[in-house]
């Protein structure tokens, strides 16, 4: 038939980790788009036209988009680097390894010692203007700059039919005029960055 169907398959439940209004606003979405979510349920196997799933069931398919989440980069098992419990490089607050001073990392692949983050591209973002920073400041001998967390970061996540989500400090609102304030946000970015 001609009929499309979408599914999205979770190891664990959508948006864990955000607060419970955010899950239910995403929950929401999906519903209202004819969007299926499987949660509590691992690909344990992709076949050509099949998901087979760790709860025992499947999902027929025809295209199969995987989206996963963070994992070190194998190179990071050769390298001589101070190792976080995530298998990332373990930073100070100068995203310097402590024990290998040369060696700077941020976003993803770095775990500040004694702060736990998501791996998202919020804080990827504002550690990247310190990193080149510190990396010129340690090339010229002068002092590095501390990374300063703001846990009152603001999250904005895309719904789709031009509607978002915007998250900060355990509130929550949802809307177009929320997806248009992500959208200026992120072009202004975008465009801060554009070759001219």
């Amino acid at each position: 038939s001609g009929t499309r169907r979408i599914s999205i398959v979770c190891a664990t439940k959508l948006m864990q980790g955000f607060p419970p209004r955010v899950r239910r606003l995403a929950l929401n979405a999906c519903r209202k788009m004819g969007v299926e979510v499987i949660e509590n349920a691992p690909v344990e196997q992709i076949e050509p036209t099949r998901l087979r799933l760790g709860n025992g069931g499947s999902v027929d398919t025809q295209l199969t988009v995987l989206a996963t989440g963070y994992a070190p980069a194998s190179l990071l098992e050769k390298a001589t680097v101070t190792r976080s419990p995530d298998g990332g490089i373990a930073v100070n607050e100068h995203l310097q390894d402590a024990a290998h001073p040369s060696v700077f990392a941020a976003g993803d692949c770095a775990s500040m010692t004694g702060l736990s983050l998501p791996k998202s591209g919020v804080y990827s973002v504002r550690q990247g203007p310190l990193l080149a920073t510190n990396i010129l400041a340690a090339l010229h001998g002068q002092p590095l700059q501390s990374y300063k967390h703001n846990p009152q970061a603001l999250n904005l996540l895309s719904l789709g039919e031009k509607r978002a989500i915007a998250t900060r400090n355990g509130l929550s609102v949802s809307g177009a005029w929320v997806w248009r304030w992500k959208d200026s946000i992120d072009r202004k970015w975008i465009y801060k960055y554009a070759l001219d």
